[in-house]
C-alpha cells in the first residue's frame, strides 16, 4: 500500500467520548450528565506546551489544566454565564471550581486516555490476556 492510507479522506477520525465525570451534575431523570471530550491535534498540543512554559521549563500542572480545557467540548467552558456563576474567569479555572479533586483527576485520566497518553482499559485487558 502506498501513501493512500495517509490521505485525510482515507484515515479514521480521532474519536472523542462521553464520560460521567461527576455524580453531582444530574439530568432530570437522575442520571449523571455526560461530559464530551475530544482529542487535540498535535499542533494544538504543541501550542499548549508552549503556553505552559515558565522560565524555559514546562509547568506540567499548567499544561494538564490547559489540555483538559482544550479537550472538554461539553459543558462549554467558555460560557460566560457558567464562569460568572462560579466566580471565575477561564475554562481551566472553571474546571477547578466545578469539580472536586477526585472528579478532576477522573476527567484528567479520561482526557489523557482520549489523547493517546494512557492505555485504555480495553488495551490493558488485551495485554493481560497475552
Amino acid at each position: 500500500m502506498g501513501l493512500e492510507a495517509f490521505l485525510r479522506e482515507n484515515s479514521l477520525p480521532a474519536e472523542g467520548r462521553k464520560v460521567a465525570v461527576s455524580p453531582r451534575f444530574l439530568q432530570k431523570d437522575g442520571s449523571p450528565v455526560l461530559w464530551e471530550i475530544r482529542p487535540v491535534t498535535a499542533g494544538e498540543e504543541e501550542l499548549l506546551r508552549r503556553q505552559a512554559r515558565k522560565e524555559g521549563r514546562l509547568d506540567y500542572d499548567l499544561y494538564l489544566a490547559k489540555l483538559c480545557e482544550q479537550s472538554v467540548v461539553y459543558p462549554d467552558l467558555k460560557n460566560v454565564q457558567l464562569q460568572n456563576n462560579y466566580g471565575v474567569y477561564g475554562g481551566a479555572a472553571l474546571l477547578q471550581a466545578m469539580l472536586t479533586g477526585g472528579e478532576y483527576a477522573k476527567l484528567l485520566r479520561e482526557v489523557e486516555e482520549v489523547n493517546g497518553f494512557l492505555k485504555s482499559d480495553q488495551e490493558r485487558r488485551q495485554e493481560a490476556k497475552n
